[in-house]
């Protein structure tokens, strides 16, 4: 087996403040992953992932941070990750060239950006490069990853626990789900969560007090290749904060 598959990527970020005019405090982030599955001798498969065109509110990256970190990003590019039939991340299988990658760029990007916040940003992503460990539970904290990659495969458990990284470099947020899988007439398989907030000492920018999420996904009838993805999280924090995700196969 061989696929080259293209996604869209697009999470949105609201705040609903009393007296604000709707989608005044809206934030969109866009970019495209292009992956090839390969099938592996020992029936695991090969996933090589890239991502480009990383846009913000409809539009190219123009604030000096977002350009730094997406160039350093960029850097890292392609990762081969090894996945199983379920679908669940077992490896990463180029990890010594990313970081060789890395290594490599490092004097540059410090010749080219400087500053307090520019060096802690870099000495974090050299951290995240310290073993392969330490890349995976980065990988893990990415909104994108966890989504893309189940995490661990579907047991029997009536309720599972969906972990969030709604924010960079914080804990998190945490929803307590019961799920549903269906075999759709198209021949698709469709896995449904709904859930309530579950935790009460995680914060989203101040203290979430509540909260509840709803996602799906649909995978072709192996198993494994992901058709769609979409999901919506309600936070109550000091303001109501509502964060929808999708990825859809192009």
């Amino acid at each position: 087996m061989k696929k080259n598959l293209v996604y869209g990527v697009k999470f949105t970020y609201k705040r609903k403040d009393k007296g604000r005019p709707e989608g005044e405090e809206e934030k969109t982030i866009q970019y495209i992953v292009e992956v090839t599955y390969t099938e592996e001798s020992e029936g695991n498969l090969r996933c090589v992932l890239n991502r480009k065109g990383f846009a913000v509110n409809g539009g190219l990256v123009h604030r000096l941070m977002d350009v730094f970190a997406e160039k350093c990003s960029g850097v890292l590019y392609p990762f081969v990750f090894r996945i199983g039939r379920s679908g669940v991340l077992l490896g990463i299988d180029n990890f010594e060239e990313i970081r060789e990658r890395w290594t490599n760029a490092l004097p540059g990007l410090q010749r080219e950006y400087t500053g307090a916040e520019a060096e802690k940003y870099l000495d974090r992503m050299s951290g995240s490069l310290a073993s392969v460990e330490t890349f995976r539970q980065a990988i893990r904290k990415d909104m994108f990853y966890y989504l893309f990659f189940m995490q661990e495969a579907i047991g029997q458990k009536e309720e599972n626990i969906i972990r969030l990284p709604l924010v960079p470099g914080e804990r998190p947020v945490s929803f307590k789900c019961g799920h549903r899988l269906k075999r759709q007439d198209t021949g698709y398989f469709r896995l449904e969560y709904t859930g309530t907030y579950a935790s009460d000492r995680v914060r989203y920018r101040t203290r979430v007090k509540d909260g509840n999420l709803n996602m799906s996904y649909t995978w072709e009838k192996d198993g494994v290749v992901l058709k769609k993805m979409e999901g919506v999280c309600h936070l109550v924090t000091g303001k109501e904060r509502e964060i929808s995700f999708k990825i859809t196969r192009i």
